[in-house]
């Protein structure tokens, strides 16, 4: 990452969203093309349709963040079929990125690891919450370089604390 570039950004979508919607778009094409062929009655038509939207819904949802180091400002979007909502957040007072685990799921031991962003703004920001460390680790010390605050991981025995400036040596 080039420490003079004024955005950060990331995304979530695609891949298994896409899978997913794969497996209700088939199907909707295929009730639809039964009942316009007339091998199938009822309310496949509508039934169908719904299942084509599902799917199409899946293969365009994209979530993701902005963060811009010169505005001061992260922006929170998502977008399904072309449409798109954002919320922007002022972050001037941003003192730390913080890295947790915590104990969810159904099963006993199931973790989720938590991104947030804590600093003057109030309650902390939550970032993104993942199931593998390496992936939350990772985010965590990206973002804490790029905004240059202290980066607390909670998620090993005892707590470190360690300057993001020094968490990566490139």
């Amino acid at each position: 990452m080039d420490d003079d570039y004024p955005i950060f950004d990331f995304s979530f979508g695609g891949g298994c969203l896409n899978l997913g919607g794969i497996f209700f778009f088939l199907p909707g094409v295929l009730l639809v093309a039964r009942r316009i062929t007339g091998s199938v009655d009822g309310p496949s038509l509508l039934l169908g349709a719904l299942f084509i939207f599902l799917g199409l819904g899946l293969f365009s949802l994209k979530s993701g963040m902005t963060f811009d180091k010169t505005e001061s400002q992260m922006t929170v979007w998502w977008s399904v079929f072309g449409f798109r909502r954002r919320s922007d957040f002022d972050i001037k007072g941003a003192k730390q990125v913080t890295l947790r685990r915590e104990e969810r799921g159904e099963k006993e031991g199931e973790s989720a690891y938590l991104v947030c962003l804590e600093g003057d703004f109030g309650k902390p920001i939550e970032i993104m919450v993942s199931a593998f460390p390496e992936e939350s680790r990772e985010l965590a010390e990206d973002l804490a370089k790029y905004l240059q605050v202290e980066l607390r991981d909670t998620t090993t025995e005892g707590e470190k604390a360690a300057q993001a400036s020094s968490s990566q040596s490139e």
